[in-house]
């Protein structure tokens, strides 16, 4: 039979077969005393000895039910009072039995047999005053016994000697149950501890822990599952993890689980899935962790972080990092970027041309508009430039008033002169900045290549130098 938990409780037994068990016992119990007080070896009243084995049967009916009663955290306290009586009654109901068949000498035993049901159903507190009255009751029967107040089968020198040598054993006994009991209590304790800092630590994580078996079916969900997905963890025990995954990734995540799978115990991978979660989809991180060998999980143990935020702020700090905090165009670094790809991903035939770019008047309209209105009128150039070019094509601001234009797919130089007068045309119409309208000029270097092996910095250094030439010509 299974070992029940702390205050589990074992079914009741039917109506029924309940009655049917007394009535045989009573019968069995009728009879054997008969025949035992036929040869002389039960002195009292059968039917009196009887009704005391049934009574007792009665009382103790469900002495068990509730192993370690003490750790039972719906009603501890009465139930270890309730079998505590019961105790006291069952051991009254032996002394009675014992002193009146004349069998004294065995009572220490009968205590023995009732304080251990009672010690294993109450808890571990039950053994002291089970071994107490055991001792007093056998020390009452004896002196009864001495005194001629109690029958007994064998003279009193040996009714001494053979309660002595039973007492011993069976308090060594009680005590000794006692004690297994105390340490199943404590170690139940420490589980029933280590479970509540578990599930503390669980429910005041903002990950979700997820156990799946090897298919990828949902065994265990942790409690945050509630507030992190919308639904709670019983809801989703049984289902395959894969329906909290975007359908489009399903069955590569899926693939990414078998992995580790395969690969052994202990083995562990961390990944990023983007997820289903209340009608949105957000990216978690999950690290799996192979523990299907291990009987008290058997299964791929997955946390899941949610990083759409932290993948946002990562962005967004990559974008500041790489564009101008005025314009929001592209800044130096993040060209030179873009031209080294560019220039490696270059169609054959193809060229690529930058054009370096270098406002005129631009002091003048600071000096005499003030530099929120110099601001005002790069953020439009800005925009002028960006609405100027073709998909495919790049512009950057490198500081100052100074822009920079990659120009794809170049066929020839006719192409670049037309793009060149287009961005000189667009930057030379008024711009309405600080109330008013002002025009300022371009210079406008270009350099062009169709080597693929070229390095980015002589383009530029060529396109800067063409613009100085433009620029000292006027």
């Amino acid at each position: 039979m299974a070992r029940l938990r702390p205050g589990q409780v074992r079914p009741d037994l039917p109506l029924g077969p309940a009655l049917l068990v007394l009535v045989l016992v009573s019968a069995g119990t009728a009879v054997l005393m008969r025949y035992l007080a036929d040869r002389g070896l039960v002195l009292g009243n059968p039917v009196v000895l009887t009704a005391l084995v049934i009574v007792a049967s009665v009382i103790g009916y469900d002495v068990g039910r509730y192993p370690v009663a003490s750790l039972d955290r719906g009603r501890p306290a009465a139930r270890g009072v309730r079998i505590g009586l019961r105790l006291t009654v069952v051991l009254a109901l032996c002394a009675a039995f014992a002193w009146f068949a004349g069998w004294s000498l065995v009572l220490p035993g009968m205590v023995a047999l009732a304080s251990v049901a009672h010690v294993e159903a109450a808890g571990s507190r039950m053994w002291r005053p089970a071994v107490a009255a055991g001792a007093a009751l056998t020390v009452a029967g004896q002196v009864g016994v001495q005194l001629g107040w109690l029958p007994s089968i064998v003279v009193p020198d040996r009714s001494h000697v053979a309660a002595l040598w039973i007492a011993l054993p069976t308090g060594v006994a009680i005590a000794y149950v006692g004690r297994s009991v105390a340490q199943r209590e404590e170690l139940a304790r420490a589980q029933l501890s280590a479970e509540a800092r578990l599930n503390a630590l669980l429910n005041s994580s903002s990950d979700v822990v997820v156990v799946v078996d090897a298919s990828g079916v949902m065994t265990y969900v942790s409690p945050p599952a509630t507030a992190a997905f919308g639904t709670r963890p019983e809801a989703l025990v049984g289902r395959p993890v894969t329906s909290l995954v975007d359908a489009e990734h399903g069955d590569a995540v899926l693939a990414r689980l078998q992995e580790v799978v395969r690969a052994g115990g202990g083995a562990r991978e961390a990944f990023d899935v983007l997820m289903e979660v209340r009608r949105a989809r957000r990216w978690h991180e999950w690290t799996v962790l192979n523990m299907l060998d291990d009987p008290l999980v058997g299964g791929l143990v997955v946390d899941m972080r949610d990083i759409s935020d932290r993948l946002h702020h990562q962005q967004q700090l990559a974008h500041a990092a790489a564009h101008d905090p005025l314009t929001g165009l592209p800044n130096r670094a993040e060209l030179m970027r873009v031209l080294t790809d560019e220039l490696a991903e270059a169609a054959p035939g193809a060229g690529v041309a930058v054009l370096f770019m270098d406002l005129d008047l631009f002091k003048e309209v600071n000096d005499t508009h003030g530099h929120a209105a110099g601001d005002e009128l790069l953020v439009a150039v800005a925009g002028r430039l960006r609405a100027a070019l073709r998909p495919h094509d790049h512009v950057a601001r490198m500081g100052g008033d100074e822009f920079c234009v990659v120009l794809t797919e170049v066929r020839d130089d006719k192409e670049v002169e037309t793009v060149v007068g287009r961005l000189r045309r667009t930057v030379r119409e008024p711009i309405h900045v600080a109330g008013v309208d002002v025009t300022v000029g371009v210079s406008i270097g270009a350099a062009t290549t169709t080597d693929p092996t070229t390095p980015p910095t002589e383009l530029f250094a060529d396109a800067d130098a063409a613009m100085y030439r433009v620029k000292h010509r006027r």
